[in-house]
């Protein structure tokens, strides 16, 4: 009886060791066959050219010289741009975001207009400092983003709210001049306005591309308010046609989003060599499922495909709003919500940003800066032949050497007559043509149309 006992103690302890042994095996083959499909697509990367690291994307970035580095110029004055925020900025406009921008065609904001003027001349030694950056082309932030096999999430970015501030009291500057019937200073001042977006082009963050989105913006706006008031005459018009021109050709989203697909990398493999944990990438004790090697490896694998498709439609309006769309909902079925922390999947969940709203944003930014640029061609066409263009592709070739499209569509942008002017526009992301409308309805459904409004 006991030497049966005995026989089946060691049959068991066998057992078990041939289950370790087993479990040992597997998880050492597995982990070598999330090695190689790892090893295979970063080849597949590299040999296409694509930046994979932080350190590769560090390469990427142009080296600009100190005399032509316009971020020098925002950094420097930092101090004084981040000072007009408190105090005297109240009741400014653009700098105090609670107010509208005036109707030019009534008397009724005219003291608020009087106390931005006064506040535009008591700050007239800083925006002679932002005039300098017409000599600067382009910019480089300081700071480097080769963090070798450091946290990525430690690097530390200088705050951009100099630019945001500076981008404001260029916009007052062009709306003082406009209502002085100064076109020659406004148009300068947009061309300001204009260079201070350069200056933050070669940045490959997100929130550095959402910076200059919004400058973007302000510069449409410069325009439409310079367009109330003013004709402009042939010189001006091609002046600001350039300056859109410029913007149209920096707009692709590849740059930023390798940028976070070389962070995801960095992750991983930071998470994989045990060099940091969850808590370190997360600043947080929040709750994280234990995760395998395998599984930071397979997370590393799954993700970098996303990015992938991400990267390759980048430079496309329509054909990244449709890999978005595709890509979020691969996540959703991977995981049954695009919030949801599945075990296996967390790394990506967690750390890969919904790219819906950037792309959205990017979108409706370029359809703006089309409609710009068929809005100057076309008041140069009313001008020599006395009425607007049918379509854009009347302006083909005396005024545009080609028509934009509509980046949510595709197709011909729109032009429609106002009372005091015209509007080109594209009928924005719900694809619903709501005739140029443009102001967006109170608790209404869909989207507005986006678009450029010259005149009133």
């Amino acid at each position: 009886m006991r030497k049966m006992t005995w026989t089946s103690v060691l049959c068991v302890i066998s057992l078990a060791g041939l289950g370790i042994a087993a479990v040992f095996v597997y998880s050492q083959l597995s982990r070598k066959a999330a090695d190689a499909s790892w090893h295979k697509h970063a080849v597949k990367l590299r040999a296409a050219g694509e930046p994979i690291t932080l350190k590769e994307i560090e390469q990427l970035r142009p080296v600009i010289s100190p005399e032509q580095n316009g971020a020098l110029i925002i950094t420097r004055l930092k101090k004084e741009l981040e000072a007009l925020e408190f105090g005297e900025a109240e009741g400014i406009y653009y700098m105090d975001k609670t107010l509208t921008i005036p109707d030019f065609h009534s008397s009724e904001h005219d003291a608020t207009l009087e106390k931005s003027r006064a506040f535009l001349a008591s700050h007239s030694d800083l925006l002679n400092s932002l005039h300098e950056l017409e000599k600067s082309e382009g910019g480089r932030l300081s700071v480097s983003y080769d963090v070798g096999e450091a946290n990525p999430f430690s690097m530390m970015l200088p705050s951009l709210k100099p630019w945001r501030l500076a981008g404001r009291l260029l916009q007052l500057e062009t709306l003082i001049a406009v209502r002085d019937n100064d076109i020659e200073r406004a148009v300068k001042a947009i061309k300001m306005q204009a260079k201070l977006a350069e200056t933050i082009q070669s940045e490959p963050t997100l929130i550095c591309r959402l910076v200059q989105l919004s400058l973007d913006i302000e510069i449409i706006k410069s325009i439409e308010i310079l367009s109330q008031l003013s004709e402009l005459d042939e010189t001006n018009a091609r002046k600001l046609e350039e300056v859109i021109e410029a913007r149209l050709k920096q707009r692709s989203l590849k740059t930023s989003i390798q940028a976070e697909r070389a962070t995801f990398v960095g992750i991983c493999d930071g998470l994989a060599a045990g060099r940091f944990s969850w808590s370190d990438i997360m600043m947080t004790n929040g709750e994280f499922l234990p995760m395998s090697y395998t599984q930071i490896r397979t997370n590393q694998v799954n993700g970098i495909e996303f990015y992938n498709e991400l990267v390759q439609a980048a430079d496309d309006p329509m054909s990244i709003i449709r890999a978005t769309q595709d890509v979020e909902r691969r996540m959703r079925a991977m995981a049954g919500s695009m919030f949801k922390r599945h075990g296996s999947h967390q790394i990506i969940f967690t750390l890969m940003p919904s790219f819906s709203r950037v792309v959205e944003i990017h979108a409706s930014c370029i359809a703006r800066l089309r409609c710009t640029q068929i809005a100057l061609a076309a008041s140069r066409f009313r001008r020599d032949k006395g009425r607007l263009p049918d379509s854009p592709e009347d302006l083909v070739p005396d005024y545009l050497k080609s028509a934009p499209l509509d980046p949510f569509t595709n197709k011909q942008l729109k032009i429609v007559q106002t009372e005091h002017g015209f509007k080109i526009y594209s009928i924005g992301k719900d694809l619903i043509d709501d005739g140029g409308n443009m102001a967006a309805e109170k608790n209404a459904p869909g989207t507005p149309d986006t678009g450029f409004q010259w005149g009133k």
